[in-house]
């Protein structure tokens, strides 16, 4: 959320370009059922992953939304929530999240 580069993130984290990738689309997901009002039991049995995890997801959300000017890419994972990612994610094989 705060902008870094996919080779920013790479040095930091030691993760290759596809688990970056796959951890951002998780997110997305999860953050997308959540502000659907789909509750944590339900998340973890869509995305099947941990309740503990879908919370640190969460957690890592709401503060982006206390302090948005720190976190550039809240404004866009907003307006792919808003498009209607919702329906993607439950009908999966229709366009890549």
């Amino acid at each position: 959320l705060q902008k870094y580069s996919f080779t920013e993130i790479k040095k930091r984290t030691h993760h290759s370009t596809e688990s970056i990738e796959r951890y951002l689309n998780e997110f997305k997901k999860i953050i997308c059922l959540k502000e659907n009002k789909v509750d944590i039991p339900k998340i973890h049995l869509i995305t099947k992953r941990s309740e503990s995890l879908i919370k640190e997801y969460l957690e890592i959300y709401e503060k982006a939304k206390k302090d948005s000017k720190k976190y550039l890419n809240l404004e866009n994972l907003q307006d792919w929530v808003k498009k209607g990612a919702l329906e993607l994610i439950l009908r999966p094989g229709k366009e890549a999240i």
